[in-house]
């Protein structure tokens, strides 16, 4: 039995979000592809793909209403069509990549995870074909973190944010005050991430790193397999990514409800209780009540209620339900009225204490441009919060350069 939550002031869904929302529930049903039918009667189909690209479920719309029969108007639908062929040829791509990548770093014994991307999309939905993903997360050790980056890089790759090129001194001050860098490898149309941490407040999740349990996903039917987070680092760090993000994309929200979803009842009470153990508890509490609300994920009654009862945590579902499906939903957050003012609050919502506050705020205020354009010895980094605004002027201006571009080593 499935518990509710009443969340004071939460966003009444649009005709077209709530449309949205019912694509991306997870599995496939003849009760899911009733409500799917049900919800598309009279929408503005206009809005509704806006919503469906903003929150990145083509896949999951597209499979939905022509698993429900639903008619959709010609240019939506074709434009649909196209839009899930590319994704699809996309998500080969990345697939064949990241096992090869994968496999690279462990013949030069440097052992990685691979996080969401092609292994997230087999756990949850047991194919390649229906979540979206835009570049390939891999996550290694710290301190295999410049190998790994110079075999990527003989590879093919070629450094892309926070800057074209980066000195050994400016690599230090990335890894300090960042968790991934950016590349890209224009010949395979691949972009990849290479992570040395998994959250923006390092005391998120403390210790969650590449030599963490795995499990071995196998893509495909007969296909490679590959290593990734274990059951419960990944359920964790799915809602930790998330709830920094203020949950505002449906398609996060999604992958969490169909991965936790496939188990036993007892299994999202298991899960939620070993992301408290990881002090992550909040994030977990706000992604099984927000998976309830709009993805019809079934939560064990007397863990919604305890999950529910929580002032915070509800006040943590009404911000992200906001963020998420509330009015403009279809705009990116920045092109929202207040939506940064919103984001923010999001984040600072779960700070745990001043020390996680302290964090969080000087975290958002320290800009790696800064870092790479005005070094500073390492115990003046605490400076570059209070620089912030100066040195944002003097790059309006022209005055303040990106370090990465003036004095990066090739």
């Amino acid at each position: 039995m499935s518990g509710t939550t009443t969340i004071r002031d939460a966003p009444a869904l649009s005709p077209e979000m709530r449309l949205v929302a019912a694509c991306c529930r997870w599995p496939a049903t003849p009760a899911r592809d009733a409500v799917v039918t049900a919800a598309a009667i009279g929408i503005d189909w206009r809005l509704f793909a806006k919503l469906v690209a903003r929150h990145r479920v083509v896949g999951l719309a597209y499979a939905a209403l022509s698993s429900a029969g639903v008619t959709v108007p010609g240019t939506i639908a074709r434009s649909l069509m196209t839009r899930v062929a590319q994704m699809a040829e996309q998500n080969r791509i990345l697939a064949v990549e990241s096992v090869r990548l994968q496999v690279m770093l462990e013949v030069a014994g440097i052992p990685s995870l691979l996080v969401k991307g092609a292994p997230l999309a087999q756990l949850a939905y047991d194919s390649l074909a229906l979540k979206h993903a835009k570049d390939i997360d891999l996550l290694v050790r710290p301190e295999d973190l410049a190998t790994a980056l110079a075999l990527v890089r003989a590879d093919g790759y070629q450094l892309w944010l926070p800057a074209r090129a980066l000195s050994e001194r400016q690599l230090r001050d990335v890894m300090r005050h960042s968790r991934d860098i950016a590349l890209i490898h224009r010949e395979r149309r691949v972009q990849l991430e290479l992570h040395w941490g998994l959250t923006d407040n390092p005391r998120m999740l403390a210790g969650l790193s590449a030599s963490a349990a795995t499990q071995t996903v196998t893509l495909g039917k007969e296909g490679p397999g590959v290593r990734t987070l274990g059951p419960d680092d990944l359920f964790a760090y799915l809602c930790v990514h998330g709830a920094a993000h203020g949950w505002i994309r449906l398609k996060w929200l999604a992958d969490v409800a169909a991965l936790v979803g496939q188990g036993a009842p007892d299994e999202i009470d298991r899960l939620y209780r070993a992301a408290v153990a990881r002090g992550v508890g909040e994030c977990a509490a706000q992604a099984l009540l927000l998976a309830q609300m709009l993805l019809d994920l079934t939560v064990p009654l007397a863990l919604a209620e305890e999950l529910g009862a929580s002032r915070r945590v509800r006040k943590l579902v009404a911000v992200a339900l906001d963020i998420m499906v509330g009015p403009g939903a279809e705009r990116e957050i920045g092109d929202r009225r207040f939506g940064q003012a919103k984001l923010i609050r999001a984040r600072f919502l779960l700070s745990r204490g001043w020390r996680d506050l302290g964090v969080n705020i000087v975290t958002h205020m320290t800009a790696l441009d800064d870092v790479l354009a005005i070094p500073l010895p390492s115990r003046l980094h605490l400076l570059y919060p209070l620089l912030r605004v100066p040195l944002w002027i003097g790059r309006r201006v022209g005055v303040v350069g990106r370090g990465g571009k003036e004095e990066g080593a090739q």
